[in-house]
């Protein structure tokens, strides 16, 4: 029979077990919601060409390395632009345990250890942009592996940012439009992965941490209500009457706490992801305005050349930058898209106009708006898509509509073409 002392230690033991089981979920769940509010930070960011960076863009570049002194790995003899090496010895010990016993130990200790960084050029075509690389957060570096020598007692190793090579970047474009750098909310981030690459492994991890922070808050839950039940059954099993419905009321208790603080997650969980599908929409906004403020400045210069696209010109001087109801907004900005394509493509039909300095910064400038544009399109309809496919699945389902959560509209790729004009 079990005693009363034997049940009061296993009580405490679940209680202890269920503790620390719920602190590691909820810091797992704390971790996930960092991680995803960093990757929708480097979602948000568009992949653009260099030659059309502007100052304070936050923006993906990629392309070769280029950097006039090059480090060298130490021992390795590696080209690289970045490394981190570490030397180790081999120490073998003889200790002695409380029972007399000895025993030999083998531990590897570190006898050097450097890293160093040197600045560096991304270019693509004609174009290119510095950073400064020991600024800059170093993802997925190449392992070169241990390499022993002195009769396997001295082992050398090292992670490196080969060169040359191809590399992406993430990051913030200076004021003077030569530098990629840190900014606010904007890392810099280095990495040989493509930006698609990168984002996919990133939503990988924050996944991962999700569903394994709310199993564990699961278990951690039904063995801390366990162990309460326990002790509820002692004065019981003090007069030997002792029976165990504790599990069961335990894993009711600890399902009905769960489905609440659910609930509660899942709310905050909609109303973040609605706001950042309303960011997303704000941002097109923003670039949309700045467009609103440019054609006009390229219109009145292409009139002269462009007669016969009187029609299409006109059409552009009456552009507004945009409306309050978004379904509206999302079918002005398909026609806009077309007139404007129209435009750039001004400059292949009378080459006098790419001619014009001014006319050809304005091209340039309309063109970057384009390709920021279609970006922004393609990021609010990825929040639109998350944050539908969120309020149609259980339960958030069951909360979306008793709390004002309802779907959002989106851009039709057949009505608005994603690729920005001047670009294959």
């Amino acid at each position: 029979m079990t005693t009363p002392e034997e049940i009061s230690k296993a009580a405490w033991f679940f209680l202890g077990g269920g503790v620390v089981i719920l602190g590691i979920g909820a810091l797992l769940l704390t971790i996930a919601r960092s991680a995803d509010a960093r990757n929708w930070v480097l979602a948000r960011a568009p992949l653009l060409r260099i030659g059309l960076l502007n100052p304070r863009d936050d923006a993906w570049v990629r392309g070769e390395m280029r950097c006039d002194e090059p480090l060298t790995v130490p021992h390795f003899g590696e080209a690289c632009v970045a490394y981190d090496y570490l030397q180790e010895q081999k120490v073998t010990e003889s200790e002695t345990d409380s029972k007399g016993r000895s025993r030999t130990k083998t531990t590897w200790v570190a006898r050097d250890s450097r890293a160093e960084a040197v600045d560096f050029e991304i270019t693509e075509d004609e174009d290119s942009i510095r950073l400064h690389a020991d600024e800059a957060e170093l993802r997925d570096l190449e392992q070169l592996g241990h390499d022993y020598e002195f009769g396997r007692t001295i082992r050398h190793s090292a992670r490196v940012l080969r060169y040359p090579g191809v590399v992406s970047a993430l990051g913030c474009v200076g004021e003077h439009g030569a530098w990629l750098e840190k900014h606010a909310n904007i890392p810099l981030i280095v990495t040989p992965r493509t930006r698609a690459e990168m984002l996919a492994s990133a939503e990988r991890g924050e996944t991962a941490l999700r569903v394994t922070g709310h199993v564990l808050i699961l278990i951690g839950l039904w063995l801390a209500l366990y162990a309460a039940g326990l002790h509820l059954d002692l004065p019981r099993a003090a007069v030997g009457k002792w029976s165990s419905p504790s599990a069961i009321l335990a894993g009711i208790v600890s399902m009905t706490l769960f489905v609440s603080a659910t609930m509660l997650y899942v709310f905050n969980t909609m109303a973040t992801y609605r706001m950042r599908t309303r960011n997303a929409w704000h941002q097109i906004g923003v670039d949309a305005k700045n467009r609103f403020d440019l054609v006009p400045r390229l219109v009145e210069i292409a009139k002269g050349a462009a007669k016969h696209e009187k029609e299409t010109l006109e059409r552009l001087t009456r552009l507004r930058a945009g409306t309050e109801d978004r379904a509206a907004a999302i079918d002005q900005e398909a026609r806009v898209s077309s007139d404007v394509a129209r435009l750039v493509a001004l400059k292949e039909a009378y080459p006098e106009l790419g001619s014009q300095p001014v006319f050809a910064r304005l091209h340039r400038e309309l063109i970057a708006l384009e390709e920021k544009i279609a970006h922004d399109r393609t990021f609010y309809d990825d929040c639109a898509t998350e944050f539908n496919s969120l309020i149609g699945q259980v339960p958030h389902r069951w909360l979306a509509g008793l709390c004002g959560f309802s779907e959002e509209p989106l851009f039709q790729a057949a009505a608005v073409d994603r690729r920005a004009p001047g670009f294959s």
